[in-house]
């Protein structure tokens, strides 16, 4: 998957669906929810103490081999907008097209094209 492809797939997969945004966190996982990278989270690799990388990038740093192939070669600024994307940006108590405007606006103040 290419940096453009894993923005797209992060952004229809939320957007298209609001009860998909994890509400509890911040958390990887919550129950049957993941935010924008515990989706690619490899289900074998997941523990409980990843929730306290509070970051894209301590979480690589501590589980390196953690995420599914299909993301191995995204870029990890591209995981980390996409993360607070999810953390800051979607509302899951918003209509989908109103969370998709917000992620529009998101993506232009940090020049990011899709």
């Amino acid at each position: 998957m290419t940096n453009k492809e894993f923005i797209k797939d992060t952004i229809e997969y939320y957007c298209a669906d609001s009860s998909r945004i994890a509400e509890m966190g911040p958390m990887y996982k919550c129950g049957t929810h993941y935010c924008a990278i515990g989706r690619w989270i490899k289900p074998e690799k997941y523990n409980n103490l990843m929730e306290d990388c509070p970051n894209v990038e301590s979480l690589l740093r501590e589980y390196p081999d953690c995420l599914k192939d299909e993301v191995k070669d995204v870029d990890i600024k591209v995981l980390s907008e996409m993360q607070q994307m999810h953390d800051y940006v979607l509302d899951p108590y918003r209509l989908p097209e109103h969370n998709l405007l917000e992620v529009q606006e998101f993506l232009k103040h940090r020049g990011i094209e899709v």
